[in-house]
């Protein structure tokens, strides 16, 4: 028995009524609630180089707009944002997707999550406050440009990426990837010129938010580069699994210099692999809860007062410190590699919640590659494409920082519309 999800019937009145009252609710609920700042939320009203364009320009309109009410209009505006978005995309992806009421009720629930502690995405004066509207924003369009066959809506597509990107870097592998899914799936399909010109569209557009992003910084800080703070993360784990012996393979004085300075630091505090005789979810573990004394507080903080000694200014020193960073990260991972391997994969069944979940996500993954790879119908493309989404933004969640769910919670809802698609998939094909 063949199992078809895809639909394209939109919802019955009542229940659209019935997630507009909700939605309202839920609206004045948020409302009624203070903002949050965070140590975080400084760095985007006091717009650091080190932060995505797309939300500092946010705080500066908001702070030139309400001045010393910044946080309550920012609360509202993220509060209307997200409820209007939810609304639309729960229409879309039920417009779409056919699945039964008591699963509409669970992804509905779980699209309100965020807004819901610990994350409290609406109340945080953080990027999450809009980078989650977007990212259903550009899955919208995803689903109207490329199953719905509205070809024009690439443009929107391409807007709420770039918007997406542009506020957390996290997702900039999803238009790549989504071009070569399109290749596959249209593979014997007509129209090979158009199928170029999506595909080149596609693939541009991270060049694109790349250009922007350092475009923006060449505008504010007289700087033509990205934001220096990817390497600053990824190298915690590296030099938490280092080893003293490790500088003898720093060639650069600076970066030896940085290297030694830190690695004094945490192994004052026990903050080393080494000092954990348990195995890998322990040093896990230990890593997770002290990130950033490693990292922000530690090497970051030590190096940006290291080359502004050297009379580098606010903006350089950054940059310089990203780069000593990204150079220690390979070295550091060239001399322990295998514990690298051992730490990052614990770290990243700890995002997913324990190796078994973890390892029924990989499953699950290659299950949608093989099915997708021999007949890329629409429904298995679409199989494929949220699979996708949840291991590339797991896979570098654990390799940009530690696998906190705060990077996490954008597909709770496609895990659980996943279990259940590729379930009843499974079921129906050996139960026929």
């Amino acid at each position: 028995m063949r199992f078809s999800f895809i639909s394209y019937r939109p919802l019955p009145k009542v229940e659209k009524r019935i997630l507009l009252a909700i939605l309202i609710i839920v609206s004045i609920g948020l409302l009624l609630n203070p903002p949050i700042f965070s140590p975080a939320s400084y760095s985007f009203t006091g717009a650091s180089i080190v932060r995505y364009p797309v939300y500092v320009i946010f705080m500066k309109v908001l702070e030139v707009l309400f001045g010393q009410n910044l946080g309550i209009a920012t609360v509202i505006i993220q509060s209307l944002f997200g409820m209007v978005t939810l609304y639309f995309f729960y229409l879309k992806l039920n417009h779409v997707i056919r699945i039964p009421l008591w699963l509409r009720i669970i992804v509905g629930i779980l699209l309100f999550v965020p807004y819901f502690p610990p994350f409290l995405i609406a109340h945080n004066i953080a990027s999450e406050g809009l980078a989650y509207p977007l990212y259903l924003w550009m899955l919208y369009y995803t689903i109207n440009t490329f199953w719905l066959r509205k070809s024009q809506h690439l443009i929107y597509f391409g807007i709420a990426f770039l918007g997406l990107v542009l506020t957390r870097g996290q997702f900039v592998i999803i238009a790549p990837i989504l071009a070569v899914i399109y290749l596959i799936w249209q593979r014997k399909k007509d129209g090979v010129r158009k199928k170029l010109f999506t595909c080149a569209i596609l693939f541009s557009l991270p060049f694109l938010a790349i250009t922007l992003d350092a475009t923006f910084k060449k505008m504010v800080y007289g700087l033509f580069t990205t934001s220096p703070y990817t390497f600053v993360n990824a190298v915690a784990m590296p030099l938490f699994l280092s080893n003293w012996d490790d500088r003898t393979a720093i060639k650069n004085s600076d970066d030896r210099a940085i290297f030694e300075e830190s690695y004094r630091f945490i192994d004052s505090l026990d903050l080393l692999a080494s000092k954990v005789r348990q195995g890998p979810q322990a040093q896990y573990q230990l890593f997770h809860d002290n990130f950033p004394r490693i990292c922000n507080q530690n090497i970051h903080d030590y190096g940006k007062r290291y080359y502004r000694q050297q009379g580098f200014e606010l903006g350089p020193e950054f940059i310089k410190i990203e780069n000593t960073c990204k150079n220690l990260y390979f070295i550091l991972v060239g001399e322990n590699w295998k514990q690298y391997l051992v730490l990052y994969t614990t770290g990243l069944s700890y995002g997913f919640g324990s190796y078994w979940i973890c390892l029924l996500a990989f499953i699950l993954f290659g299950y949608t590659v093989v099915v997708f790879l021999k007949n890329p119908t629409d429904e298995n493309a679409l199989l494929f494409f949220f699979a996708t989404l949840v291991m590339s933004n797991a896979l570098v969640t654990a390799f940009a920082c530690h696998s906190i769910q705060r990077y996490l919670f954008y597909n709770y809802f496609i895990e659980c519309l996943l279990l259940f698609l590729i379930g009843k998939k499974i079921y129906l094909r050996y139960a026929s």
